[in-house]
């Protein structure tokens, strides 16, 4: 499979309407469940000597909870009694603005897993911390690309046209460093808390849930992935009218391309041959045979999985530069401090 990257685009009007197969936060619990499905298949190819295989998924609160776990426990028993394989799976919670790879990092270090999935920026712009610990294998294909785009949404009926017309308005999200490439890419390279008016820590995981937020009035401008919202869906409201369901519309007045897609990798000192054997599982698995009762899951997010190579991190390690050379990485840390925990 390939990808494409994702280009510029403004004044566009983006309304969902068409129903979606899941929420962003189901999506999640359903490729977590692919995850485990697939290294079924995976695990019957590695030999039986190497184990058991420990695999961590970052999640943020609360995802962890109620029928996620059930549907776990479920596949992990469907899988050790087909493979005959020992592998062991584990969460690692988070709350949205907290630095979740570090989980994981610290896990690989401690050699209490062998198996993850982690942001490309992340993987790149920390790769000195990091040396030696990650073995990237393969990435998360979502909505037809393997890399995301950032946008800023407003309100149709805000009469917001361009960038310029977010100054002195209220921004809201998670992660600062998304509105910072937006700006930078049009142009603009001042802290957040200078160019809007205000900045509020907003939960955007699930993506609906900071359109949410700007649909009751609590912010004017929420930057979110566009393909995460495409696959999660937030659309018009099924209750009011067509002049309530009008007032609730809401469009891209400005993307920008962004990091690659989530990556899984291994701890650095799993041997080659078992990271080949997992990988070619997980890349065919869309017109594999085997996986033909979960293949609807392709489907709903428009996707799969696909190989890495080094230059697929290309993009990734343009914004890892651009962090470190404006700082971006510093502003996250106040923000998260002063909007999210001070709450």
């Amino acid at each position: 499979m390939t990808g494409r990257r994702a280009g510029k685009s403004t004044g566009t009007a983006h309304e969902p309407e068409r129903k979606s197969y899941m929420s962003v936060q189901k999506g999640i619990a359903v490729l977590t469940a692919l995850v485990f499905c697939l290294f079924a298949g995976a695990a019957a190819l590695a030999q039986e000597s190497y184990g058991p295989v420990r695999v961590l998924i970052p999640v943020t609160g609360g995802l962890e909870k109620g029928s996620l776990s059930k549907l776990m426990q479920d596949v992990a028993g469907i899988i050790e009694k087909e493979s005959g394989y020992k592998f062991v799976y584990s969460e690692a919670t988070y709350r949205m603005g907290d630095d979740d790879s570090k989980l994981v990092a610290d896990a690989f270090r401690a050699k209490k897993a062998e198996m993850t999935y982690i942001r490309s920026y992340e993987l790149i712009s920390r790769e000195d911390e990091w040396k030696g610990l990650f073995k990237p294998a393969f990435m998360f294909i979502f909505d037809g690309t393997n890399s995301q785009e950032e946008c800023f949404y407003v309100l149709e009926k805000s009469g917001m046209k361009t960038i310029k017309d977010l100054r002195g308005k209220t921004w809201g999200g998670s992660r600062t460093y998304v509105p910072r490439l937006i700006l930078h890419e049009n142009g603009i390279d001042e802290p957040l808390s200078q160019f809007f008016g205000n900045t509020k820590y907003v939960e955007d995981a699930p993506p609906a849930k900071s359109i949410q937020a700007l649909r009751n009035g609590t912010i004017d401008v929420v930057s979110v992935n566009k393909h995460h919202l495409a696959i999660g869906g937030a659309g018009v409201m099924s209750e009011g009218d067509d002049k309530e369901k009008s007032m609730l519309k809401y469009k891209a007045i400005a993307c920008a391309p962004g990091e690659l897609n989530w990556v899984f990798a291994f701890r650095k000192d799993v041997p080659d041959d078992v990271v080949q054997k997992i990988t070619k599982v997980f890349v065919t698995a869309h017109k594999s045979e085997a996986f033909k009762p979960i293949r609807f899951i392709f489907t709903a997010i428009k996707g799969g999985f696909s190989s890495i190579k080094e230059s697929d991190f290309k993009r990734t390690r343009e914004l890892a530069a651009l962090t470190k050379k404006f700082g971006w990485d510093k502003e996250q840390v106040v923000f998260t401090k002063e909007k999210r925990d001070k709450k």
